[in-house]
């Protein structure tokens, strides 16, 4: 998210509603989405988490920003500290389980996403897709058992069903998908994904261990004569003391996946190790699952304005 980060980037609107966290996914699917920006006064009392379903108020009550020049924020109500909820934390400690069929339910429910890998070429399009690559296409499939350390403790892992997914995939409902617990390949734990995207504003230096990151287009060009097998460069907007942060892929994949000159000002998903490129950074080349522009409806959740 973006600093100063707002530890909870939407509300759940609902009159009427009385908190309930056992019904927050009825909640989820009947209350409307409110960012801080667009919170009224009048939705004192029936604004409640995303995650855990209990009451939230606005910090400040209704001044447009801190005395301090911090932005206002969403915070939950006090009588609800028993209830747990990572996102009342400043530091997560993830998602853990205490038994093998709890970690199995929750995969089955759809809140806990174990990703054995991204997919690295691009899949056969349907019939009922031809032509331009759809954004709707959701890249989900079936992966092996997966030993994961996700349980209750130290050294306790489970066995339950994975995915081999892609970044297109989670991009999809992306409102939804925040509030799923991701386990990613090689991670100690599982989190929820909106503790695990990461802003290349926040990156000023070499990354080696791949991670989930996001960013704002600045500029796309495309090296060479522009033919597909040339490197598209797409620059991020990036730390003030980065000269420039770059996502490269085939152009032939960026031209599929709809990047072009015209996405300045989009938001681009990318799960890789950031490397040094020239006097910048860099991601680089990328699987075909591994990148994806998020849809514009879902940039508020990032803490960015609407396109």
């Amino acid at each position: 998210m973006n600093e100063p980060r707002r530890r909870i980037p939407y509300a759940l609107h609902r009159d009427g509603w009385e908190a309930d966290p056992a019904q927050v996914a009825t909640l989820r699917a009947i209350a409307n989405e409110v960012t801080i920006d667009q919170y009224s006064p009048e939705m004192e009392g029936s604004i409640f988490c995303p995650l855990c379903g209990t009451n939230l108020k606005r910090v400040p009550k209704s001044k447009a920003i801190f005395s301090n020049e911090r932005e206002p924020f969403f915070s939950h109500q006090p009588k609800w500290r028993h209830v747990r909820c990572d996102l009342r934390s400043k530091r997560p400690e993830g998602k853990h389980y205490e038994t093998w069929e709890e970690a199995r339910r929750a995969v089955e429910n759809e809140e806990l996403v174990v990703i054995n890998g991204f997919m690295q070429g691009e899949p056969a399009l349907s019939a009922a897709a031809p032509g331009e690559y759809q954004e709707t296409i959701v890249e989900d499939e079936e992966g092996p058992e997966s030993s994961v350390p996700i349980g209750r403790h130290v050294g306790e892992n489970f066995t339950v069903p994975s995915v081999v997914t892609s970044v297109m995939g989670i991009c999809s409902r992306f409102d939804t998908h925040l509030w799923k617990y991701y386990h990613l390949p090689g991670a100690d734990n599982a989190r929820l994904l909106a503790d695990l995207l990461r802003d290349v504003k926040q990156v000023d230096d070499t990354e080696a261990v791949p991670r989930l990151y996001f960013g704002v287009v600045r500029s796309v060009s495309v090296a060479g004569q522009g033919g597909p097998n040339n490197v598209c460069m797409t620059r991020l907007e990036c730390h003030e003391d980065v000269r420039d942060f770059t996502l490269k892929v085939l152009n032939s994949t960026a031209q599929r996946r709809g990047l072009t000159a015209k996405s300045v000002g989009r938001v681009v998903l990318v799960y890789g190790e950031v490397t040094r490129s020239g006097i910048g950074l860099a991601v680089e080349h990328p699987s075909w699952g591994e990148w994806a522009l998020l849809p514009d409806k879902y940039k508020p959740l990032l803490g960015f304005s609407p396109a």
